[in-house]
């Protein structure tokens, strides 16, 4: 295993590229040089290498090695790009967990899933979305939005707690808020002359709840 290799299996294990170039007894300047490759290759994102870093050195660097960095690497965290990759992933996966729980609970023969498990005032809507597009989707699902799918979840509450993580089941007002907050910072990314840009806060947001529901 090459450097490079070797830098981003680290980073991908949870260290910092500070960490990295003093496991590897290579410079920093190193350690972002063979980053840097593999942004290029595709196998990661500068959004990767900056959110590797704790949140308080991002804010206060406590050395000459982890200013150098946040400097190289500050500006992804406001990059609508890896925003946009993050928030895709995320709603789409959102949108096959709730269809899979309500196939469990309902079934598919005839759609029960579907007729059964999603409040009429969404299939309504919904619908009307998918007739409009000209049935250009694949089904009315596929027109749901976040907040289609905070309505779904709420309706089928006994269904869904045992299969989300565990500060959501104990807390069911922490995933409206949540979903609530990402469809607001999802408006905020599709219309982005309407607002401000979203905050490094909000970025970190979108990571965690990724990992959170990725483990569902």
């Amino acid at each position: 295993m090459g450097k490079p290799e070797e830098a981003l299996a680290l980073l991908r294990n949870g260290l910092d590229p500070v960490q990295i170039a003093a496991k590897l007894g290579i410079a920093v300047s190193s350690t972002c040089d063979y980053l840097d490759r593999k942004t290029g290759a595709g196998q990661l994102r500068r959004s990767d290498i900056y959110f590797s870093i704790a949140a308080e050195s991002r804010r206060s660097p406590p050395n000459s090695n982890y200013a150098f960095v946040v400097k190289r690497y500050k500006d992804a965290a406001s990059a609508y790009g890896d925003m946009y990759d993050d928030l895709r992933k995320l709603e789409t996966l959102l949108h096959k967990i709730i269809r899979h729980r309500l196939m469990e609970t309902y079934g598919t023969h005839d759609s029960a899933w579907w007729h059964s498990g999603v409040p009429e005032q969404v299939r309504v809507k919904c619908e009307e979305r998918y007739r409009n597009d000209g049935k250009r989707g694949r089904e009315p699902y596929a027109y749901t939005d976040l907040l289609d799918l905070l309505s779904i979840i709420a309706a089928n509450w006994p269904h869904f707690k045992g299969r989300l993580p565990g500060h959501f089941v104990e807390d069911p007002k922490r995933l409206k808020r949540s979903l609530q907050k990402l469809n607001g910072i999802r408006n905020r990314i599709m219309h982005p002359v309407r607002d401000t840009e979203p905050t490094e806060h909000e970025f970190e947001f979108l990571r965690t709840l990724s990992r959170v529901l990725g483990s569902v």
